[in-house]
């Protein structure tokens, strides 16, 4: 017959649990501050589980000042070694005491995986750990080290010579073969890291966190995982090489001293978040042709960041893409482009003109919201984009705040305007005109548009001190003016120059 045991004191330091207990829940402990436990030889189930997360969880989870777990020997499913806690007759390591003083962790030999909860109460509290190197035995082929890469004195990885999987050099973790670089720990001295020649792949998590200035590449490498380079805060200079296939999610997300870098041709994926608050990024990015899609937040928080260019192969912007990057002031989409995810250009305050082009039948709720100095949105789709409901905001179609939507001028081509009025999300939006968008295309100044409407040539964009000057077909001069509009009453085609560039605009 199952049993179950409960203590929540706050005060419960030890406890040794009486023989008969067959199951102790998760829960069980809550609230204690437990330093040491014994289990019984009865004991078959610890719940031990996994999450939604992926993580696991389990009744002797959550104790940071656990120093120690014994178990009794009679107990065939439980076993402990160095005050761990290992299941499936000495297999699987399931609890590290992480109170423990010890520096160094030598996972017990026998121990085929590392769970997720071994090393699960190093995450959220101090950087600092008692544990500045672990040693892993030959048997393993599977780790989840959780916590642990993230504190400032882990600074060494070894792996018994006998292990068939796995190898590390200078207390680096890699495949046997030296063609995955698996951990980087976040504590090895060090500003600079040349990674070996033969890696083809930086593994999940290899470098998080680490305080490494600089590292350099090798010409083979084909993929950087999820997390590979997560919150490298002193990371400043790094070369991605040509050939490089695939970024994953949280790549660089929080490199926050990293300057620039580059996307090499070659990369045909990069993963959401990637570059997530890499708010010192200054130089601009080019995306390679062949990418078809910019995963939600890829550039998120970017707030330095002066542009993007978008190649034509892609087809979707992703959820808040490029929230946040206040310091582009220029977007120019692709014609291919089809869908606009959801806050996508959210808090752009440079944002002075957007194009939509004509392929666009999706834009999701608030695209353009608190863009401040938003001033025209030219959308080249004769019938208007399907605008997605907000589901947490009452269901709403919207693509900015009222304020805005009284302020931009919304362009869209000739004969379309009764539609727009009329349709989900546009219909907000004050000011919207009918525009023959033939002359647009040859603006090549990107910091200045023109357009044709109501028999008034307008300009958008520059610094309001440029001379403008309107001629028209015949070449004679029509209208002039400084920085804002040129009444010029009939149809036709005109010239307009501004500064020292021409712009071609139908009436």
């Amino acid at each position: 017959m199952h049993s179950a045991v409960s203590a929540r004191s706050p005060s419960l330091r030890t406890v040794v649990i009486g023989d008969g207990v067959r199951v102790i829940g998760q829960n069980a402990f809550r609230g204690a501050k437990l330093s040491s436990v014994h289990i019984p030889a009865s004991v078959r189930d610890l719940s031990y589980r996994t999450d939604e997360f992926g993580q696991m969880h389990g009744a002797l989870s959550g104790f940071t000042e656990l120093e120690a777990i014994t178990v009794d020997e009679g107990n065939t499913t439980f076993s402990s070694v160095d005050g761990m806690l290992l299941g499936d007759g000495g297999t699987v390591m399931l609890q590290y005491p992480c109170g423990s003083p010890s520096t160094e962790c030598r996972v017990p030999e026998g121990v085929v995986r590392i769970e997720s909860s071994a090393f699960a109460e190093f995450d959220g509290y101090s950087n600092i750990s008692p544990i500045q190197s672990l040693i892993l035995p030959s048997a393993l082929t599977s780790f989840d080290l959780g916590g642990l890469l993230y504190r400032n004195n882990f600074a060494s990885v070894e792996v018994d010579e006998g292990n068939p999987t796995l190898a590390s050099f200078d207390g680096v973790l890699f495949t046997r073969d030296m063609d995955g670089l698996l951990i980087y720990p976040a504590g090895r001295e060090g500003t600079s890291y040349d990674v070996p020649a033969s890696v083809t792949s930086i593994g999940e998590n290899a470098f998080i966190r680490s305080k490494l200035e600089e590292v350099s590449l090798p010409s083979g490498l084909k993929t950087i995982d999820r997390s590979a380079f997560f919150y490298c805060d002193s990371l400043r200079e790094l070369e991605l090489p040509e050939g490089l296939e695939v970024i994953g999610d949280d790549a660089f997300a929080y490199c926050t001293a990293l300057t620039s870098i580059n996307i090499p041709g070659s990369v045909r994926s990069i993963g959401s978040n990637a570059f997530v608050w890499c708010d010192s990024l200054t130089s601009p990015i080019v995306l390679p042709d062949g990418l078809e899609r910019i995963e939600p937040y890829t550039f998120w928080g970017c707030m330095a960041l002066p542009s993007v260019s978008i190649p034509a192969s892609v087809r979707e912007i992703g959820e808040s893409a490029f929230g946040n990057c206040s310091a582009m002031g220029t977007v120019k989409l692709p014609d291919g482009l089809e869908t606009i995810g959801s806050a996508a250009f959210y808090f752009m305050e440079g944002l002075r003109t957007i194009d939509i082009q004509a392929n666009v039948w999706s834009i999701g709720c608030n695209a353009f919201g608190h863009d401040y100095n938003l001033e025209a949105i030219n959308v080249h789709a004769a019938n208007p984009p399907i605008v997605a409901l907000d589901e947490n905001n009452g269901n709403e179609a919207y693509l900015c705040e009222a304020e805005a939507c009284a302020r931009i001028v919304l362009n869209v081509p000739v004969g379309s305007g009764d539609a727009y009025r009329a349709a989900a999300g546009w219909r907000d939006f004050m000011h919207i005109n009918e525009v023959e968008f033939s002359g647009i295309g040859d603006v090549t100044n990107d910091d200045v548009q023109v357009f044709a409407h109501d028999g008034v040539i307008s300009i958008v964009g520059g610094d309001g001190s440029e001379e403008v000057e309107v001629y028209d077909a015949a070449g004679i001069l029509v209208g002039k003016c400084r920085g804002a509009g040129v009444p010029v009453g009939g149809h036709g085609i005109y010239m307009v120059k501004v500064g020292g560039t021409v712009h071609k605009v139908a009436m």
